[in-house]
């Protein structure tokens, strides 16, 4: 049994990116991994700072993600990029 940390994202997280309304990547890893197998694409409408980007990689899944915001993308393409590097 896998256990998922799905606590909020508090101020001292290392997952903090300072979006305002960002998921725990714990939760979106419960999320992707209980509604897709790898291999499959996952979308995301509201792509924010990217965390369900970088859980669905983490995982072997596709995705597209959508964002208006351009402050928003260059902070996903950041957090992507820096997860391809480690």
């Amino acid at each position: 049994l896998t256990t998922f940390n799905t606590r909020p994202v508090l101020n001292l997280s290392s997952e903090r990116t300072d979006y305002p309304t960002q998921k725990p990547e714990g939760l979106l890893e419960l999320l992707i991994t209980v509604a897709s197998k790898e291999g499959d694409v996952v979308m995301d409408c509201f792509m924010g700072s990217g965390t369900t980007a970088l859980v669905t990689q983490k995982l072997g899944r596709n995705y597209i993600g959508i964002e208006l915001n351009p402050d928003y993308i260059k902070m996903a393409e950041r957090r992507l990029a820096q997860e391809v590097l480690l």
